[in-house]
């Protein structure tokens, strides 16, 4: 049950430069007042996960990398007649010339969107960091142009 009560300055900052990583206000109470015997029986703390990464997250190397599908997109909307394309087409295009790369965790749905493959997940990554490094835009939803940029780094490619 939540409680609002009020802690002086000079308790919190103990608090603070005293409390384990990740551990709660209400576990930093439980061992003090466990300490201090203020309890009893005293109260059995509840552990807490140590901190790692996410469980659903793969193990690197099982997954391909954005690296695989970056000169793809480039080259695909180079190709068409005004640099753009509708991110769906980018897609089907490149499905074909990956599948042969691609591992069996890269077929498997993601854990969040069960329609979506991670390699198709990856490949919208790699577009974002297309755009970060300003060689694609987006113009309108699901779009995707070459920038002047993107078209020197596509044709040289």
């Amino acid at each position: 049950m939540p409680l609002n009560v009020e802690i002086d300055d000079d308790i919190l900052k103990v608090v603070r430069e005293r409390g384990v990583w990740g551990e709660s206000f209400s576990d930093v109470l439980r061992r003090a007042f466990q300490a201090a015997l203020w309890m009893d029986p005293p109260l059995e703390l509840r552990p807490r996960p140590t901190p790692t990464a996410s469980s659903r997250r793969r193990n690197r190397g099982k997954v391909s990398r954005t690296t695989l599908y970056r000169p793809l997109i480039l080259r695909f909307l180079l190709a068409q007649g005004n640099y753009q394309a509708r991110a769906k087409d980018v897609i089907e295009f490149m499905r074909p010339q990956v599948a042969p790369k691609l591992t069996p965790v890269d077929l498997e749905p993601l854990p969040s969107n069960k329609s979506v493959q991670r390699w198709v997940n990856k490949a919208l990554w790699a577009r974002q960091e297309l755009v970060k490094e300003g060689l694609v835009e987006s113009v309108g939803w699901g779009m995707w142009r070459l920038t002047n940029r993107g078209v020197a780094a596509a044709k040289a490619i």
